[in-house]
């Protein structure tokens, strides 16, 4: 945990918090930093959406191949993972590189949930003497760096300055991110929930609308699943993981359509250089055996000319006849 906190979430809060140092509103850096990370993450969303493409577009094949096995599981599996090597596809490739993002998600989480060791990078010390100032049992509460974040900006001082705690102001648009939804549902802090939920359900729409591929099985049980989640997710954590959902959906949304786009294009053009080698292969063979045709039939008149050679014994001369060497006539 110690390694996990190092190496990830505090250089990512450190992150945040430059960008919040920027700008200067933390919902505007909550969004910078998610549009951030979808950048840094975009070779291994492309790598992710052009392996589920591989897998869409062999399902008619697959279709296929179930119909001709007729039930027989174990020789359809066979025959699917011999079309898999054929055309180099991995079927859990595109959603492998999906899971890349979830060590951000998590880091982020263990920022926002704990903002003074992650974002404000202060030690235990330290945290415990805010505390102290402002009559907070750390013991009790474990969300209890929230409360201390937003104390420390309503009473910001340079007491609380010299034990390094930043004044942060973790409002935006009239909702307080550090909130947590589930403990204030009659307030504003429900609407990034309900945003949360619905891009969810948006991204699910959109990217079958883009495959245009009818989802079946474990593909469509996640599908009504994720909204699920993030029903969970976003009402018991604080509003900030809201917001930074909300984005990151909405993001995945736009990569969605311009990458379907874009692979689409590949495929295809890759599918018409397929059925172009196809054809110049065909017409090879085809020309290829038409010549071996020709060959054998020269070969066989030439034969048929060279034994009538050897049988004729005597032929037309000046109009008459010739004697063959034994003085016979014929």
């Amino acid at each position: 945990m110690d390694l996990w906190n190092s190496f990830i979430v505090r250089p990512l809060g450190w992150v945040l918090l430059q960008i919040y140092s920027a700008v200067g509103n933390y919902g505007v850096a909550i969004i910078l930093f998610a549009i951030l990370a979808k950048a840094a993450l975009l070779y291994f969303t492309f790598r992710g959406k052009y392996g589920m493409m591989q897998t869409q577009r062999l399902q008619p094949r697959m279709k296929e191949l179930e119909k001709q096995c007729a039930g027989d599981k174990q020789k359809y599996q066979q025959e699917v993972q011999k079309l898999y090597t054929t055309e180099g596809v991995s079927p859990m490739s595109g959603c492998l590189w999906t899971f890349i993002q979830f060590p951000i998600l998590i880091a982020l989480f263990g920022i926002v949930r704990e903002p003074l060791t992650n974002l404000m990078l202060m030690t235990k010390e330290q945290i415990t003497q805010v505390a102290q100032i402002f009559n907070i049992d750390t013991v009790k509460d474990s969300f209890h760096q929230l409360t201390l974040a937003n104390l420390i900006h309503q009473n910001y001082s340079p007491e609380l300055a010299a034990l390094g705690a930043k004044n942060i102001d973790f409002n935006f648009l009239g909702v307080s991110l550090t909130s947590i939804p589930k403990d204030n549902l009659l307030s504003l802090a429900i609407i990034l929930p309900i945003l949360s939920v619905a891009s969810s359900v948006m991204v699910t729409f959109v990217s079958q609308k883009m495959s245009g591929v009818k989802l079946e099985g474990q593909m469509k049980m996640m599908n009504y699943t994720m909204p699920l989640i993030t029903v969970w997710f976003t009402f018991t954590m604080p509003n900030a993981m809201g917001l930074y959902w909300t984005i990151s959906n909405v993001l995945t949304m736009i990569q969605e359509y311009f990458m379907t786009k874009y692979y689409r294009k590949v495929f295809d053009q890759k599918d018409e250089e397929r059925r172009q080698f196809e054809e110049r292969r065909r017409a090879a063979e085809e020309a290829q055996r038409l010549e071996a045709a020709k060959e054998r039939a020269e070969r066989l008149a030439s034969q048929r000319k060279g034994s009538g050679k050897k049988n004729v014994k005597y032929y037309k001369k000046n109009g008459g006849l010739k004697k063959s060497d034994d003085g016979e006539n014929k």
